[in-house]
């Protein structure tokens, strides 16, 4: 039972205003200790390292963290997260915590097999910890995340990054995994390499023992169709760059038309959503059309199944240059940046130019504009180096399709759809971006450039409400992982620090210029925001900008009462909720009592029996108090005067609303004081009817 008094302050209702001010500015001064903060809307989040959190953010969160510290794995440890244990909401028998936590490289005892949602065995976490080969990747551990992973026990692994951690040194023992896109390559792999590798044996018990490679595949497959069904974006401003040249060849290309219809055909099209338009090229470059040339899905595909093969020579760098140069300007349809929208290319090449502009002449431009490029190899003799050149040499942003067999042009199309889908934008400094009447549930992603100085964020909702979680670390920070946000159903603000330049748990202030990274996530059924940052801290402290909620006041007896809420709307809270305010006053004469409460709950005593009071609550921030909620009423009960020494009745008791009877037993009267009792003389009137003698007794 936690009761917090601050003060008893009885004061007339006109002064309590002025009261509870006075105690908050002196609370707050207190917090601060005398200095202003600038809000700081939330503190960071890191369920990644909490025991046995679940779901597809904290796989994702884990797995981006992990990406860090370690190279592409073409998605498999993220794929292993859902075949193993469905991101972990498969659960395991871990009720003995204590074999847990001795089940480290120096114990024999293997009977424990549950290592969290990756399902690494006592035997696997072993190996990660004695084998030589992984003696680069332990050290890099302990110097970047300042794990010292001999330290490591099965306990440990019940959280997502340490799970996670372990699975991906047992993948680093092993032969490279095959690329995202030959999802049935990966479940060879997992049948013949990961499972049956020797760091796994009969004393580990996973997933293994009972999914095979087609299992695997279809996991991967349900995977993928989930996460595009449960991907909401604003849109994109996406442009197909199209090899039609001879070495592709017409049959192929028909295909080529194909994918493209299949991955364009997956967004919500028009000038809401994503945006589509064309370049083609051979001898040379040029559009087919552009981004707002089509209103609709049905348009795009019509005109995409229309796109003529050309053959010729391979000016790819011709291509490139249009990319970098008209594609995305307002000539061509693009919308206005205040939208917010990311810049996309996919590029379908054989990746054998020769002809007009060099490729890494072009390239450099595209990637000056920041314009986010995947590439797709097409054909038998592909040339990777150039793919790679387009790509900014980002190897998991290139796909090499040597054949066009349809379950893997299926699988690329998955996967370049879902790419798509969580392209970023770049946030620049001064420049707002706008988004009008977006649905619940929706997710845009920016990137910004942070100095030394830090940048203030602002954002204004003038309908719905929206959060941003924003973070150093990861590309897409969200409630599984941030390092702060902000939410509001109005206008709100914070400032944020100089970025980071690891991932060290001691943080260390980067002197230059870093990224960080923004998730804009819409709260209700519509929404329309404004988003900005300036150089430097230019914040104003905001308290909290509406009420607790679900007040409830319950009387417990005749004397107390317990109240109990939750706190404000996240977009209300505009900080760390710190305390709360709970006015209590008493109905009938005005009187005042504040009572302060760190838990959203407050049990009230030492109150008058039958007295009937309003009850209201307030949140405070570091930057103060925000508005109390409606009154709720509460009586306490009615006590039970005969329920201690019968109440001082020599007879019997009887409780009444706010008071009590005595009565006396046949025989006796009761006296003027209410409560005791004389016995009655029935002899004394007509010798109480007896014919001779009459002689009293008690009663």
């Amino acid at each position: 039972r936690n009761t917090y008094f601050l003060s008893l302050l009885h004061v007339a209702m006109e002064d309590l205003e002025l009261v509870i001010m006075k105690f908050v500015f002196l609370l707050v001064a207190v917090v601060t200790t005398g200095s202003r903060v600038a809000a700081a809307p939330c503190t960071g989040k890191d369920l990644t390292r909490v025991d046995d959190e679940d779901g597809e953010l904290v796989v994702e969160a884990t797995v981006d963290l992990i990406q860090r510290v370690f190279p592409p794995d073409n998605d498999f440890l993220r794929r292993l997260a859902y075949v193993e244990s469905r991101d972990g909401t498969i659960k395991c028998d871990t009720s003995d915590r204590s074999a847990l936590s001795v089940t480290s490289a120096r114990s024999d005892d293997q009977t424990d097999n549950c290592g969290g949602i990756w399902r690494v065995c006592a035997k696997q976490l072993r190996m990660t910890q004695e084998d030589e080969s992984l003696m680069n990747h332990r050290a890099g551990i302990l110097s970047n995340l300042k794990i010292d992973w001999l330290d490591v026990t099965m306990s440990d692994l019940q959280a997502p990054f340490y799970s996670g951690l372990a699975a991906r040194l047992i993948i680093a023992k092993l032969e490279p995994v095959p690329q995202s896109d030959e999802i049935e390559m990966q479940g060879e792999y997992w049948n013949k390499t990961y499972c049956a590798s020797k760091v796994l044996g009969a004393e580990c018990s996973s997933s293994c023992s009972n999914i095979n490679k087609d299992d695997f595949t279809d996991l991967v497959n349900e995977l993928l169709d989930q996460e595009i069904k449960d991907c909401f974006i604003r849109g994109l401003e996406l442009y197909f760059v199209l090899d039609a040249s001879g070495s592709i060849g017409e049959e192929n290309f028909e295909r080529v038309r194909n994918f493209t219809s299949e991955i364009a055909g997956s967004f919500e099209i028009g000038p809401q959503g994503t945006q589509v338009g064309v370049i083609i090229y051979s001898q040379t470059a040029a559009f087919v059309f552009d981004l707002d040339d089509n209103s609709n899905r049905d348009d795009l595909l019509f005109n995409i199944s229309q796109i003529p093969y050309i053959s010729g020579g391979t000016a790819t760098g011709d291509a490139l240059y249009l990319l970098a140069t008209e594609a995305f300007t307002p000539e061509r349809g693009v919308r206005n940046s205040s939208f917010g929208l990311p810049h996309v290319g996919i590029v379908l090449t054989d990746g054998k130019s020769n002809r007009g502009i060099a490729v890494d002449v072009a390239a450099p431009l595209v990637h000056a504009q920041d314009i986010q490029t995947i590439v797709v190899g097409v054909g038998d003799n592909i040339n990777h180096m150039e793919l790679l050149v387009i790509a900014d040499y980002d190897n998991s942003s290139v796909y090499d399709v040597d054949s066009f067999q349809t379950q893997q042009l299926n699988n690329l199309q998955k996967i370049i759809a879902l790419s798509s889908c969580k392209a970023v934008d770049i946030l620049r400094a001064g420049e707002v971006v706008e988004a009008i009447s977006v649905k619940e549930g929706v997710n845009s992603f920016f990137e910004v450039n942070i100095t030394s100085e830090g940048i203030t964020v602002f954002l204004d909702v003038t309908e719905g409400a929206s959060v941003i979680y924003y973070s150093c670390y990861i590309g897409k920070p969200s409630k599984a992982y941030h390092d702060g946000c902000l939410a509001t159903d109005n206008s709100t603000q914070t400032y944020i620090p100089s970025c980071v330049t690891n991932l060290k748990e001691k943080r260390q202030e980067n002197s230059g210029s870093s990224k960080l990274f923004l998730t804009i996530e819409t709260l209700l059924e519509n929404n329309t925001f404004k988003v900005n940052f300036v150089i430097g801290d230019q914040s104003s402290p905001i308290a909290p900008s509406g009420p607790p909620q679900s007040i409830s006041v319950i009387a417990i007896d005749h004397q107390s009462f317990r109240a109990e809420w939750d706190p404000p709307k996240i977009y209300h809270q505009n900080g760390d909720i710190l305390q709360y305010v709970v006015s209590v006053t008493t109905v009938d004469s005005g009187e005042t009592v504040v009572f302060n409460s760190t838990e959203t709950n407050l049990l009230v005593e030492n109150l008058r029996s039958l007295a009937k009071y309003s009850v209201a609550v307030s949140a405070v921030n570091a930057d103060g108090m925000g508005p109390f909620s409606d009154p709720s009423a509460v009586e306490t009960l009615d006590m039970d005067e005969c329920a201690v020494d019968n109440d001082g009745c020599e007879g019997s008791c009887i409780n009444t609303l706010g008071s009590f009877v005595c009565s006396c037993g046949p025989g006796y009267i009761l006296n003027g004081n209410g409560l005791t009792c004389d016995d009655i003389n029935e002899c004394a009137v007509d010798n109480g009817g007896c014919e001779h003698n009459c002689t009293n007794t008690l009663g």
